[in-house]
């Protein structure tokens, strides 16, 4: 059974991103101000009148210093395109993650003395959404999340499937445990669980998701928001409409 809890591996991936983006921007300041003093002391070295009786230790100077520079500047460029290549190999692996997460859902509301999971989780698709699946058609199932001993609220069960039609299946009929005490929720990153937890404050039932991606329902029209920025904007339009 696969143990890693996909919101915290999502979590730290985003965590790592920005540390890496920013290290990056970092570097890059401290390059760009180094790389400036080697080009005003060769300029000077360059442009600059002689105190040396040996003109020929000037131009050896002037050499010296050139290969200084342009060994630094290639090490400069080297680190930079190590840090790109490390932050594209996390985007990639994150990307990789909502993959997954796209043939999971989390069940909420399953009470914590449910020993067998599986056995539970296939009664209810079953019985009370009316797919009808085996255990062979699922990856894993688990709980996310750490046990709280003064919340009585149960900790969501991750379900994957091996499928990802049986999993829109599943999800899109998840409507007939209306009035049930358990709920289907997608699986989403932090940074879109941020914008979700926004837009659901603002437009309430009018707001919903869909393959990892936050939709609202503003006079008839559906809108798709993958960004604060995109979600802020559809509300200043509604304000200045009004």
């Amino acid at each position: 059974m696969v143990k890693q809890k996909s919101e915290d591996l999502s979590s730290k991936q985003a965590a790592e991103i920005q540390k890496l983006t920013e290290r990056l921007e970092e570097m890059a300041l401290k390059f760009d101000t180094q790389l400036k003093g080697f080009k005003k002391d060769l300029g000077a070295r360059t442009r600059g009148k002689s105190t040396s009786t040996d003109f020929s230790e000037d131009i050896e100077a002037v050499v010296s210093l050139n290969k200084r520079f342009q060994d630094f500047e290639k090490s400069v460029l080297d680190s930079i395109e190590n840090l790109k290549s490390d932050i594209a190999s996390l985007k990639q692996t994150n990307t990789l993650c909502m993959s997954t997460n796209q043939n999971s859902i989390l069940l909420h509301g399953i009470n914590e003395l449910q020993d067998d999971l599986y056995a539970f989780v296939i009664k209810t698709i079953s019985t009370k959404i009316g797919v009808k699946i085996t255990k062979a058609e699922i990856n894993f199932a688990h709980r996310i999340g750490q046990k709280k001993a003064n919340s009585e609220k149960p900790r969501p069960v991750l379900v994957s499937f091996c499928h990802r039609w049986l999993r829109d299946d599943v999800f899109f009929n998840k409507k007939r445990l209306k009035g049930q005490p358990i709920l289907i929720t997608e699986v989403l990153t932090p940074e879109v669980g941020k914008i979700f937890k926004i837009a659901r404050n603002k437009y309430k039932n009018l707001c919903w998701t869909s393959r990892g991606r936050v939709f609202v329902m503003v006079e008839n029209q559906k809108f798709c928001v993958d960004s604060e920025k995109k979600l802020q904007d559809l509300v200043n339009e509604c304000v200045i409409a009004d």
